[in-house]
């Protein structure tokens, strides 16, 4: 049963019984006091015609007298009923009236009654006027008090329970409707409408405290959203890791096994070439390649044996500019221009300046050979407390996002086959990581890619 309802039926009990028990005391006010007036004009009609009625000494005349002035009372008053009683009739209910007394009231049941004694000039009792009065008045006035009070009753508890019901519906209704719609919200993990807390009552205070419950549990959960994204996150560090640290093992075994047969065919293909036989064109291609494999066998060795950063103070402007003239050949031969946004602060930072270089050269490359020609790459950094946000955007033709994943994985490229080795960005990865920082990608096919690397700022 909804609380409105109880409020209705509750205020409605109360209404009745109140107003029965009001109305029941009028009605029973009204009667005595009517009863009492009514007594009142009994006793005063029948004194008014015992004095009305001379007497005569030994009683002569009373007959013919008292017949007229009960004649006239009765077309005067005809509810009213007057009997003339007998001394002998009479001295029974006047046993308590004193000498003198005008008229004496009657009890009787249905009836207001009132006996006034006639006397002659001696004194002597000569006999009585009985007057009388039916209560049927009082009894209809009882009646129709009745009717009034039920009509009244019912009046007033249809109005009270539709009172009740719709205050019930306004006060109380709607906002426990509200509060049960936001428990089921925030039941659902929905926190983005909370309770609008109205009123100083107790459905303001608990709506108040359900904001306050949602808010804290938002809270809650944004905190455990970014400790699961925060672990999310160093579980693929690991991961990667434990991949880099795998390959890096193997990349050490392949070069040292490939590095003394290189040696050898090189060897031989200088020789070759210098003695200048018919061969010799062909052993310089040979030379060519195997230089080329060797070059090869050697990032294989610098990725899978890092060197440790020397950690000095590195302005990032210059650092950019040296990067820019390393790459500025490819980017010219590609059309592509390189320049640094307007209004960058100088900062400086707390790394490793040759592997700091490798690391803008390797994303500048990744840059240029992403862009058409034309199109620009853009270099920006950002000052955040004790870090350095650095971004490289270009706006080429970007990364599909089920491969973005995977850009920092060895080995992993989207060049065309013999243009790279997909070594550049896991060394990327490797020396930031090196250097307390971190790396992410931002790609969007068909708009180009964004590199933000996060480095230490030099104190």
């Amino acid at each position: 049963m909804r609380i409105s309802l109880k409020i209705a039926l509750f205020v409605m009990a109360l209404c009745g019984a109140l107003v029965a028990s009001l109305w029941g005391l009028s009605v029973q006010r009204e009667s005595r006091l009517l009863r009492e007036e009514l007594q009142r004009d009994v006793v005063l009609v029948a004194e008014t015609l015992s004095l009305s009625v001379p007497v005569a000494p030994g009683g002569r005349g009373v007959a013919e007298s008292t017949r007229l002035v009960m004649e006239g009372v009765q077309r005067v008053e005809p509810a009213l009923a007057v009997d003339w009683l007998s001394a002998d009739e009479a001295a029974p209910w006047l046993v308590a009236a004193t000498r003198g007394q005008a008229a004496v009231s009657l009890v009787l049941d249905d009836a207001v009654g009132a006996l006034a004694p006639l006397r002659d000039s001696d004194g002597s009792l000569v006999g009585a006027f009985r007057v009388t009065e039916s209560l049927e008045a009082q009894r209809a006035f009882r009646s129709r008090g009745l009717r009034s009070m039920v009509l009244s009753l019912v009046g007033i508890l249809l109005a009270s329970t539709f009172g009740s019901l719709w205050i019930g519906r306004v006060l109380v209704g709607r906002r426990v409707d509200e509060l049960v719609h936001v428990a089921r919200r925030v039941g659902e993990g929905d926190f983005s409408a909370p309770p609008r807390p109205r009123g100083a009552d107790e459905l303001g205070t608990l709506m108040r405290e359900l904001a306050s419950m949602a808010s804290h549990l938002e809270q809650s959960q944004q905190r455990e959203r970014a400790a699961a994204q925060s672990r999310l996150a160093m579980e693929e560090q690991l991961r990667h890791a434990d991949r880099l640290a795998t390959l890096g093992q193997l990349c050490a075994g392949v070069a040292h096994e490939l590095g003394t047969p290189l040696s050898v065919v090189a060897g031989r293909a200088q020789l070759v070439v210098r003695r200048g036989a018919p061969w010799a064109d062909d052993a310089g291609v040979i030379l060519q390649q195997t230089q080329r494999m060797t070059a090869i066998v050697q990032r294989l060795l610098d990725f899978a044996r890092p060197t440790p950063p020397s950690f000095e103070a590195c302005p990032l402007d210059a650092a950019v500019q040296q990067a820019f003239r390393l790459v500025m050949a490819q980017s010219k031969s590609a059309g592509v221009a390189l320049r640094v946004s307007p209004g960058m602060t100088p900062v400086a930072l707390r790394a490793d300046p040759t592997q700091l270089g490798q690391v803008l050269t390797n994303l500048l490359l990744n840059a240029v050979h992403a862009s058409e020609s034309g199109e620009e790459v853009t270099v920006s950094w950002a000052v955040d407390q004790s870090v350095v946000h650095l971004r490289i955007r270009d706006v080429g033709t970007g990364v599909a996002p089920d491969l973005v994943e995977r850009v920092f994985d060895p080995f992993f490229t989207t060049k065309e086959p013999g243009e790279g080795t997909g070594l550049g960005l896991s060394v990327v990865h490797g020396i930031v990581s090196e250097h307390g920082g971190h790396v992410e990608v931002e790609s969007e096919l068909g708009a180009g890619t964004t590199f933000v690397v996060t480095l230490p700022r030099a104190a």
